[in-house]
């Protein structure tokens, strides 16, 4: 037996995602006094999960792709082999990728990334050059949250690396004055960061996201239960742009 909710924002709200002020669940908005959570970096998976714990109403930040359908998985219909098969290869996707489509200007193809071996250390390779550098880096989106597994490229080239957990990044070659990173995440617009003879070693770069964000009071149609001997029909979710 399967459950199913659906989710819309009948009155989104009017008050600018920018105004609100940064909390750990996403932002707390001054004109109702309420917190907003976001969920535009959350999964579907995710998103259930938070439905079934949720108790009372919600106020959140969608992307509109995510204003749909959700299905709850039957507990009963659970496969141990299947389940670390998907695992696996979600485990593998996101060395490379993070949040769902729905971005502009993102490459169909990511440029590989060069394996650096048998560099020397840097403190002899900064002593043969004084025109080059080290750099590390946080990457963070526009409410200054960290932002794992974001690529960051050496414009021109295949060199590069990918953020950890906490969005921090060392990049693995040197760099000098006129050499651009380029910074893709899906999701949000591509940065090129130009690196000067004034830039820091640690640099701080902020993604802009590149969709339409609708934040306002969830609400959760009454969900519906299909069962074995029964062939409801499909549920469509309305376009958000209309």
């Amino acid at each position: 037996m399967k459950k199913s909710v659906s989710l819309s924002i009948p009155r989104p709200c009017a008050e600018p995602w920018s105004s609100f002020t940064p909390t750990s669940e996403g932002g707390f908005c001054g004109s109702c006094q309420k917190t907003v959570i976001d969920f535009t970096r959350m999964s579907d998976q995710q998103i259930l999960d938070y439905l079934a714990a949720k108790r009372g109403k919600t106020c959140g930040r969608f992307r509109p792709d995510q204003l749909k359908t959700y299905t709850f998985p039957e507990p009963n219909g659970i496969r141990p082999g299947l389940t670390l098969i998907r695992a696996g290869i979600l485990g593998l996707l996101l060395l490379f990728t993070t949040r769902p489509a729905g971005s502009k200007n993102i490459p169909s193809v990511m440029p590989p990334i060069e394996a650096t071996q048998d560099t020397p250390s840097r403190e002899a390779s900064a002593a043969s050059t004084t025109h080059e550098r080290w750099f590390k880096g946080v990457v963070r989106d526009e409410s200054g949250a960290p932002m794992p597994g974001a690529s960051i490229i050496r414009k021109g080239t295949t060199q590069g690396t990918v953020t950890d957990a906490e969005g921090r990044f060392d990049f693995p070659n040197m760099l000098k004055a006129g050499d651009v990173l380029v910074v893709y995440y899906l999701g949000f617009e591509p940065l090129e960061y130009l690196i000067s003879h004034s830039t820091p070693a640690f640099i701080e770069i902020s993604l802009t996201a590149d969709y339409i964000s609708i934040a306002g009071e969830l609400v959760l149609d009454a969900p519906y239960e299909e069962t074995p001997d029964s062939t409801p029909e499909t549920a469509i979710p309305a376009d958000p742009k209309r």
